[in-house]
C-alpha cells in the first residue's frame, strides 16, 4: 500500500498534478523512499524526461529471490557431482583422525589419481600414488591409505561445503542419503 502511494506521488509531482503547497518536504520524501526500499518491492528504474513525465519500474524482491535460490540449487547439484561416491569415501576417510583401512584395487588408484588431479589429495611418497601399486597389488592386500595420501586444505574445504549444503537441504550428508524408492 505504501509503495503504491509513493509511486503514485512520484509520478504525479513531475506531471504538475500536485501543487507546490501540497508536496511532501524532503525529509518526508526520504522516509517514504526508505519505506519503499524496505518493502517487498525494489525500484529497478526511475527516470524523468525533460517534459516532466516519469517512468518507474518496480521489481518484486521475491522474484529475484526465487531466481537466486534456483541458481544456488544448480550450484549445489554441480558441487555435489564433482566427485563420485567412492572418491567422496576416500576424502572422508583421509580427513578422519584415525587410520583409514582400505583394500587395494585398480579402481581405487584411478579414483585417487583423479582426486590428486583436482588437488583434493596429495601423495606423501616420492613415487606418488604409484607407491600404492608398488607396495599393495595383492587382491586381499589391506593397508592404511593415510600412509600414502593426505587430504589437502582444498579437499577439506570441499567436504565442508558439501556438508554445509546437505545440512541446509535436509540434515544428511550426500553420501549418507538413502536412494529414492523406484
Amino acid at each position: 500500500m505504501t509503495a503504491t502511494l509513493l509511486v503514485g506521488y512520484l509520478v504525479l509531482v513531475p506531471l504538475g498534478l500536485i501543487g507546490p503547497d501540497r508536496r511532501l518536504s524532503t525529509p518526508e520524501i526520504l522516509v517514504a523512499v526508505a519505506v519503499l526500499v524496505l518493502s517487498q518491492y525494489s525500484v529497478e528504474d526511475l527516470t524523468f524526461d525533460p517534459g516532466g513525465a516519469s517512468r518507474i519500474r518496480l521489481r518484486r524482491i521475491e522474484d529475484r529471490q526465487r531466481a537466486i535460490e534456483s541458481d544456488i540449487h544448480v550450484l549445489q547439484v554441480a558441487l555435489s557431482g564433482i566427485v563420485t561416491k567412492h572418491e567422496l569415501r576416500h576424502l572422508r576417510g583421509l580427513a578422519a583422525d584415525r587410520p583409514f583401512d582400505v583394500q587395494y584395487s585398480n579402481h581405487m588408484v584411478r579414483e585417487l589419481e583423479r582426486l590428486d588431479a583436482m588437488r583434493f589429495v596429495v601423495p606423501l611418497r616420492e613415487t606418488g600414488i604409484n607407491a600404492i601399486r608398488i607396495d599393495h597389488q595383492g587382491p586381499d592386500d589391506r593397508f592404511d591409505l593415510q600412509a600414502y595420501v593426505g587430504i589437502t586444505n582444498r579437499g577439506r574445504e570441499y567436504l565442508k561445503l558439501l556438508d554445509s549444503l546437505a545440512a541446509q537441504e535436509d540434515g544428511t550428508r550426500p553420501d549418507e542419503a538413502a536412494p529414492a524408492a523406484g
